[in-house]
């Protein structure tokens, strides 16, 4: 059985920018086992996406503490991502780890994943529940009215190129990231993940890349992803160099 009928569903509508006090009152009598906060608040700004998305982690935890929720939890887990490496500030480090420093020198923006998780450990401290971070890579997979999914965004994109009058499917972005080698993580590859880790013994306090394992490159995918919509790859994408050669691939 599945939907909002299931046994097992109980349904709570709640704001995160709201005060803990405001969101204790409205997750009065939920609780469960294991929590899985994926909530993210964009902001052009790398300060002001700091205090958002770290005081919608907060707030929310400190909710579930004011509520008494916290004492039946026995693992909570943090949806991350690759910003995790600074992918959004340039060329990272490859191979990517786990192990890696986090990127806080003075030159660079703050980070608020760093934020997210110093407050997850923090919060567990002294606690029954441990935590568990993950960081997918470029999520796809079916979600309604979610324009974050890079299929919905694509899709969109390569729907209208198609309806204008060259039909040409022109790369947003730059050359190098045209070449460049790629991973990316089916939402169902996650969600396995995370089942996985909720009861498996010695994840808790771990962060982990969840990505589906295979390596791609724009260079290959988007001549596909044209003739899928009808649509050709301009001759000339990038200062004049032409890649109609690619429009064969299969």
């Amino acid at each position: 059985q599945q939907g909002q009928d299931h046994k097992n569903i109980v349904h709570a509508t709640l704001d995160l920018q709201d005060s803990a006090g405001d969101m204790a009152k409205q997750l009065s009598g939920v609780e469960a086992d294991y929590l899985f906060f994926c909530a993210y608040l964009a902001r052009p700004d790398e300060g002001e996406a700091v205090k958002v998305n770290g005081a919608m982690l907060q707030n929310f935890l400190d909710a579930l503490s004011t509520t008494g929720a916290e004492k039946k939890l026995k693992r909570v887990f943090l949806t991350a991502g690759l910003k995790q490496y600074a992918v959004h500030q340039g060329r990272p480090k490859n191979p990517m780890y786990e192990t890696d420093p986090w990127l806080e020198q003075p030159d660079r923006p703050p980070n608020f994943y760093y934020v997210q998780q110093r407050i997850l450990a923090k919060a567990a401290q002294g606690k029954s529940w441990d935590w568990v971070v993950t960081y997918p890579q470029d999520v796809i997979g079916f979600a309604k009215a979610n324009f974050m999914n890079l299929a919905t965004a694509l899709g969109l994109y390569a729907a209208v190129s198609s309806a204008l009058p060259e039909s040409e499917l022109p790369y947003p972005g730059s050359e190098a990231g045209y070449m460049s080698y790629n991973c990316w993580t089916s939402s169902k590859t996650h969600a396995e993940f995370c089942k996985w880790a909720s009861q498996a013994e010695g994840a808790g306090n771990e962060a982990f890349n969840v990505t589906n394992g295979d390596t791609q490159s724009w260079q290959d995918m988007w001549p596909k992803l044209a003739k899928r919509f009808g649509c050709k790859i301009p001759p000339n994408m990038f200062e004049g160099k032409s890649y109609r050669n690619y429009e064969s691939s299969s």
